[in-house]
């Protein structure tokens, strides 16, 4: 706890205000200087509070669903779309297919064993 100030410290701390404010007695100026503790506000005690009591836990849960809603449509709609859009000659397993269905080499041509196509 703070002490009280001083007399003397009051004092000066008078002087010090006569002088910046233009103090005159002349004029019937008057200034007092007291000493007076602030009120100190009461801290509120922290309480352990459930997550889903929290004030803002209605937003999080709001936020959370948003996130897999959009994570669930971008990995069901939008992935297979663009790999689509990307490669469209190419088969679920990821090999390149021609205009007739057969599978196409690194180089553009039917995959052939032996001189005859592979279906």
């Amino acid at each position: 706890m703070k002490e009280p100030l001083t007399d003397d410290e009051l004092a000066k701390i008078r002087r010090l205000l006569m002088g910046g404010v233009g103090f005159r007695e002349q004029r019937g100026d008057v200034l007092e200087v007291i000493a007076v503790p602030f009120v100190e506000p009461e801290q509120a005690a922290e309480q352990d509070v459930p997550i889903w009591d929290h004030p803002n836990f209605n937003d999080w849960v709001r936020w959370l669903a948003a996130a897999l809603v959009i994570i669930v449509i971008i990995v069901v709609l939008v992935r297979p779309a663009m790999k689509k859009l990307l490669y469209p000659n190419t088969d679920e397993d990821g090999n390149t297919v021609g205009p007739n269905g057969e599978i196409l080499g690194p180089d553009g041509l039917p995959i052939t064993r032996m001189g005859m196509t592979l279906d």
